[in-house]
C-alpha cells in the first residue's frame, strides 16, 4: 500500500485518483460559508483579493536550479527537476499556473500536495497537485512515521509516505499539517459573509422604503392586491420601493443612512482585519484610506519580505528535501528571483545598475541582461569596472610596512 505510486505506471495512477486530485470544492451558498471549502471563502471578495495577489505574485516569480559546488552560482537548466519546477510541472500546468495552484491552496487550506512522479533512475520529473480536502495526514503512534491518506474518485482510499508525495504546509500546531488561517478567523468571515448577504438582499428584494402611498379609505382585500402589483412592477429592480397605507394611515420618514448604522466601517474593519490574516497590505486589496505615495513602495517591500518571503522559504525547503537526492543537497539550490517583484522604476533601476557596475559587482551585460537587452556589440560589456582610487583591503598598509622596512 505505502509503494502504490511506484508500482503502477502513470497512466494507473491518474486514472485510479482521477478527478479527486484537481476538482475543486463544490460551490455553496454564501449563508453556509464555512462549509463549502474554496469557494465559499472566496465568495468574500477580500478573502478572494488577498489570495489572488498572493498567487499571482508566486506566480509570475522564476523558480531556478542553481549549482553552487566550487563556490559557483551556475543555473542548471539541463537537470530534469530544473525543467519540472521552471516551465512544466505536468501535462496540463505550466509552472505560473501550478505556483498559483500552490499558494490558493496553501492560503485557504494550509496545506499543499502533489503526487511525485520520477523516472527510471528515480529522478523526479512530474508533480501532479491533489486537492487538499482529499489528504488526510496522520502519525502512526508506534513508529512515529507520518503517512498520507488519499481518497481517490471510487472512495477508495491510498497509504503512501512523503516519498511520493509532495507536502507544502503553513504554520502547524502538530509539526506534520499546517493550520488553515481562515479557521481561526471564521467569525470575521461569517459576519462580513452575513453582511454580505444582507447588502444582496436589500437591493434584490428592494427593502428600502423611500415614501409611502396614502389611500383616505380602507381597501378590499382585491384591490390592495392590484395596487400593490402595480407598484412592484413600476419599481422591480430599482431596490427601493414606496409603502401602500391605506384607511387615512400616514407615515413619517425616518432617514437612516448606511453610515448612521455603522454598516460601512463594519465592512471597512472586516476588510482590514482579513487583509491582516493573509498579512497583506491594505492598498493591494483596493482600501486606500491610509495610503499615501509616500509609504505604498515600503508597503510593498514589506508585503515582499513579510508575506511572500515565507511561502518562498518553505518551498524551497521542501523542494530541497523531497525532490533531491542526498548528493544532489550537497551542490544544488532551488532558487526563487525576486527581482520581478522588486523591479522599481527605471530610473531607480539604472542608478543600481550604474552603482553596481561602478562598484564592480556586475558587469554592463549582466545589467543589460536584467533589462532583456542583448550584450554589447563590440564585446566590452563582460568585463568588470572598478574605481581607481581604490584597492584590496589592507594593502595600503602592508605596502607602508614594507617601505618602511626597506628603509
Amino acid at each position: 500500500m505505502f509503494h502504490f505510486f511506484r508500482t503502477k505506471s502513470r497512466r494507473e495512477i491518474r486514472a485510479e485518483i482521477g478527478s479527486e486530485t484537481t476538482a475543486p470544492a463544490a460551490s455553496v451558498d454564501l449563508t453556509a460559508l464555512m462549509g463549502g471549502g474554496y469557494n465559499a471563502n472566496l465568495q468574500i471578495v477580500t478573502v478572494y483579493a488577498c489570495v489572488r495577489v498572493i498567487a499571482e505574485t508566486l506566480g509570475m516569480l522564476p523558480l531556478n536550479l542553481y549549482d553552487v559546488s566550487d563556490r559557483l552560482h551556475v543555473r542548471r537548466a539541463d537537470h530534469p527537476l530544473a525543467d519540472c519546477l521552471s516551465l512544466k510541472p505536468n501535462d496540463y500546468q505550466t509552472s505560473a499556473e501550478f505556483m498559483e495552484y500552490l499558494a490558493a491552496s496553501v492560503c485557504l487550506e494550509g496545506n499543499f500536495y502533489a503526487q511525485i512522479i520520477r523516472d527510471s533512475k528515480g529522478r523526479v520529473c512530474e508533480l501532479w497537485p491533489i486537492n487538499p480536502y482529499s489528504v488526510g495526514v496522520y502519525q502512526d503512534s508506534q513508529t512515529s512515521a507520518v503517512f498520507y491518506s488519499i481518497k481517490t474518485k471510487s472512495g477508495q482510499f491510498i497509504k503512501t509516505t512523503d516519498k511520493d508525495v509532495f507536502h507544502v504546509k503553513i504554520f502547524s500546531l502538530d509539526g506534520y499539517k499546517g493550520v488553515s488561517a481562515l479557521t481561526y478567523a471564521r467569525s470575521i468571515l461569517n459576519l462580513e459573509g452575513k453582511m454580505t448577504e444582507y447588502a444582496n438582499n436589500v437591493f434584490t428584494n428592494g427593502s428600502i422604503c423611500n415614501g409611502a402611498i396614502c389611500v383616505p379609505t380602507k381597501l378590499g382585500q382585491q384591490a390592495y392586491a392590484d395596487t400593490q402589483e402595480v407598484i412592484d412592477d413600476q419599481f422591480k429592480g430599482s431596490g427601493m420601493r414606496p409603502m401602500l397605507l391605506e384607511g387615512g394611515a400616514t407615515w413619517q420618514s425616518i432617514q437612516i443612512s448606511a453610515q448612521d448604522s455603522q454598516f460601512l466601517e463594519t465592512r471597512r474593519f472586516n476588510r482590514e482585519e482579513i487583509a491582516k490574516i493573509f498579512r497583506v497590505p491594505a492598498h493591494m486589496v483596493g482600501d486606500m484610506e491610509h495610503s499615501t505615495f509616500s509609504n505604498i513602495e515600503h508597503q510593498s517591500l514589506e508585503f515582499i519580505t513579510n508575506c511572500i518571503r515565507p511561502y518562498l522559504r518553505k518551498i524551497e525547503q521542501r523542494i530541497i528535501i523531497q525532490l533531491m537526492s542526498r548528493e544532489e543537497r550537497q551542490r544544488l539550490v532551488p532558487k526563487f528571483d525576486l527581482d520581478e517583484a522588486l523591479k522599481g522604476d527605471l530610473q531607480s533601476r539604472i542608478s543600481a545598475y550604474n552603482t553596481a557596475i561602478q562598484c564592480g559587482l556586475m558587469s554592463p551585460d549582466e545589467c543589460r541582461e536584467r533589462e532583456s537587452m542583448p550584450p554589447r556589440a563590440d564585446g566590452l560589456g563582460d568585463k568588470y569596472l572598478q574605481p581607481l582610487n581604490m584597492t584590496i583591503a589592507g594593502a595600503a598598509a602592508d605596502a607602508a610596512g614594507d617601505k618602511n622596512e626597506e628603509n
